[in-house]
């Protein structure tokens, strides 16, 4: 993959210096199939990012946070309404809405996610997120035709549990060209693992 070729689209969303200065490696790891306990690591393995969600049952808005593991930042919330049921909400730590994502999955099972990217309240980029296979076992994130991260699942664990055993419910590897706002790709690709989840892709 090329590094991306006009960062500045996305480096204004969160300002919080998490713009990719080279290529990334990430781990996902998602504990739980509720998808209420994630976290996201280095190259090495460290910790850099948490992704927890509150009790579903306290608010109509199901609100993953996503924090700075170093510092214990909050920098943003995917929500999830129940109303909406194939519609993610990308807010910033102040409440301002940044994304919109809609699941467009058709029948053919493949998953397909479409990402409006909001500034003003007017979108100013797109990306399409489309996976290769029914299991989404491979999926591309791409702006004006361009792959700017490749998401692969790497653990799938479909058990009861899970905890007990030891085992996460899912675990991905997500590779990020430079120039692409980590943040913002890491939300994107949660919001992509709960689709799988629910679907049981």
């Amino acid at each position: 993959m090329a590094s991306y070729p006009n960062p500045s689209t996305f480096s204004t969303l969160f300002n919080g210096g998490f713009i990719a200065e080279h290529d990334r490696t990430l781990g996902l790891r998602c504990h739980d199939r509720h998808f209420r306990d994630a976290v996201v690591c280095d190259e090495n393995g460290v910790k850099i990012f948490d992704f927890n969600a509150k009790d579903i049952v306290i608010s109509w808005t199901l609100r993953r946070s996503l924090v700075d593991s170093a510092s214990n930042r909050h920098i943003l919330d995917l929500r999830h309404t129940k109303m909406g049921l194939k519609t993610w909400k990308l807010e910033d730590h102040q409440g301002n809405q940044v994304c919109k994502i809609q699941d467009v999955t058709s029948g053919s099972g493949f998953t397909a996610v479409d990402v409006q990217i909001m500034a003003n309240g007017s979108e100013i980029s797109a990306i399409q997120i489309r996976s290769f296979d029914k299991a989404g076992s491979r999926t591309t994130f791409q702006v004006d035709g361009v792959t700017i991260v490749e998401m692969t699942l790497t653990d799938n664990n479909d058990a009861s549990f899970l905890h007990k055993r030891g085992l996460d419910r899912t675990t991905w590897r997500l590779e990020v060209v430079k120039g692409v706002d980590i943040a913002l790709v890491v939300a994107l690709a949660f919001a992509h693992a709960e689709i799988s989840h629910a679907w049981r892709r």
